[in-house]
């Protein structure tokens, strides 16, 4: 797109930083010397165990498994039926995206009661997904909720002796436990102490950790670098986004990005968890997860187009080509296409693509298969239809589906 459409987001990155900058520090808790990864300069996933997403699945969370996408409902709906067949169709129509959990939390008797319900009522639709409840601390002594789903305990506002109770229920039960922390700074530490040395006094080395914070790259890296000073590396942690608090960019699709982008490229986070109430609904939530874990090269998804902000050089509309070649291969998983405007720097930015697309004088293309220019002096008029026949050529066209 024409680079002064970048503007507004850029400004509201820069107000977001800034409002970052001027607000209170949040104390670590931590040395300095703590590391949160073990090269800063050369990405790698952080190394943890597998857990299952719920009793029962066979997803899991953690080891080899991708970044597993959840969705957070918030409390179980008021009318579970009318929920229920809201949300399959939401669901439904992401097509080939799948959503890997959802979330709902139970609070009281009567919210458990509509958990139940609700979960029924997506099973009864043909959604019968995994399920993540959140519950007292005290509820891991009577059972979960949804029967099967993985249940989540806040520990915030848990006492050491109480966490210590419920980590010793959780080690009689064959069904996974979250440890949900929330908070940053010294306060998180200590959370995170608490649920470490309960596991430890009760031999528990399968739970899951979730951590949701109004700071949430610097809490991650506070989890995860204290959970390797404990000698608790393998942990498995899922990051959960909630747009919202302060200094945030007033957009919740660049916090969410930034809140989950920076730690995934960190190699930190085994699933992400987005509120669907902070995008208009669950459809969107699950559309925009599986696009940051794309932009963090976690999940491919759809295809992948590269390209620069049109400049002096460029010697044809830029989106519109862009538009042009979409329309045609949008449905190529996994396939990087470079659409570039120029001879002059095109090559150089698009190196890592499949396929190139670059202008090259007036009205005429240069087409690349990686690297290798497989056509020079291509009518413009035409480029678009010859890239498809090339992508043909090497293997990796797909018809779209009907």
């Amino acid at each position: 797109e024409e680079p002064v459409k970048e503007v507004p987001e850029a400004a509201a990155l820069a107000r977001r930083a800034a409002a970052r900058w001027q607000a209170p520090g949040a104390a670590s808790g931590l040395p300095a010397s703590a590391s949160f990864c073990a090269d800063p300069y050369d990405h790698a996933r952080r190394p943890t165990r597998r857990v299952a997403v719920c009793a029962g699945s066979e997803l899991g969370i953690g080891d080899s498994e991708p970044v597993r996408v959840e969705l957070d409902l918030g409390s179980a709906p008021d009318d579970p039926t009318a929920a229920a067949a809201e949300l399959s169709t939401a669901l439904a129509l992401q097509g080939e995206l799948v959503c890997e959990g959802l979330r709902v939390a139970a609070a009281s008797d009567e919210e458990a009661e509509r958990a139940r319900a609700f979960a029924k009522e997506m099973s009864s639709l043909g959604a019968a997904l995994p399920w993540v409840v959140e519950q007292p601390l005290a509820s891991v002594f009577d059972g979960c909720a949804v029967a099967g789903a993985r249940l989540a305990l806040p520990v915030a506002s848990a006492t050491p002796a109480d966490l210590s109770d419920a980590v010793r229920a959780m080690a009689r039960r064959p069904d996974p436990v979250e440890l949900a922390l929330e908070g940053e700074g010294e306060v998180l530490v200590a959370q995170l102490d608490a649920v470490l040395d309960a596991l430890s006094a009760s031999d528990v080395d399968d739970a899951l950790l979730s951590l949701r914070s109004a700071r949430l790259p610097h809490a991650a890296r506070v989890v995860v670098a204290r959970l390797a000073e404990r000698g608790a590396e393998r942990t498995p942690l899922l990051l959960r986004s909630a747009p919202g608090g302060e200094a945030t960019s007033g957009s919740p699709l660049l916090d969410a990005s930034i809140d989950l982008g920076a730690p995934l490229c960190d190699g930190i986070g085994d699933a992400v968890s987005l509120r669907a109430t902070d995008f208009g609904g669950a459809g969107s939530a699950l559309d925009i997860a599986y696009r940051i874990l794309q932009g963090a090269r976690q999940r491919t998804t759809r295809t992948e187009y590269i390209s620069c902000p049109s400049c002096g050089r460029t010697l044809f509309d830029l989106e519109e080509t862009t538009a042009r070649i979409k329309q045609k291969t949008d449905h190529l998983k996994g396939v990087k296409i470079a659409v570039m405007g120029c001879i002059v720097n095109g090559p150089g930015e698009m190196a890592d693509a499949d396929f190139g697309y670059v202008g090259s004088g007036v009205g005429q293309v240069t087409l690349y298969a990686g690297k290798e220019i497989v056509a020079r002096g291509v009518p413009e008029a035409t480029a678009p239809d010859r890239l498809v026949e090339i992508i043909r050529e090497h293997g990796m066209w797909r018809e779209p589906s009907a």
